[in-house]
């Protein structure tokens, strides 16, 4: 047998789920599906509010959107890079990286992350 869940983030967010049955995680899950209008999902749409509100670095977009975020939070920082990543590789990207590599590095690097600027279009 095979569910199907249709919703959309507006449905979670306006508080309509989580539902009587459904665990805190699935209704995370749903939350973090793209939304059909232009493909971003949760994590997608706070690190852009955070950018565009003035945080322009990793770690600073990273500590606005902890704060924003409600829990349960299944996410780190390098999910969160991995995030902008995705959105500067998008056509068109609503940011761009600037810094000494070509991405935002996943995990170990030679270039500190406070190197890099993260700007939203």
């Amino acid at each position: 047998m095979t569910t199907t869940f249709h919703t959309t983030n507006g449905d979670i967010e306006g508080g309509n789920l989580p539902r009587p049955g459904v665990p805190a995680t699935a209704a995370r899950w749903l939350l973090e599906q793209p939304d059909p209008a232009n493909g971003w999902g949760r994590l997608d749409r706070l690190a852009l509010e955070a950018n565009r509100s003035g945080e322009d670095t990793p770690e600073r977009i990273f500590a606005a959107v902890t704060v924003a975020d409600s829990p349960p939070q299944y996410w780190g920082d390098s999910t969160l890079r991995a995030t902008i990543n995705g959105l500067a590789n998008r056509i068109p990207p609503p940011v761009e990286q600037e810094g000494p590599a070509e991405t935002l590095p996943q995990w170990e690097s030679y270039h500190s992350l406070k190197v890099f600027r993260i700007r939203a279009w």
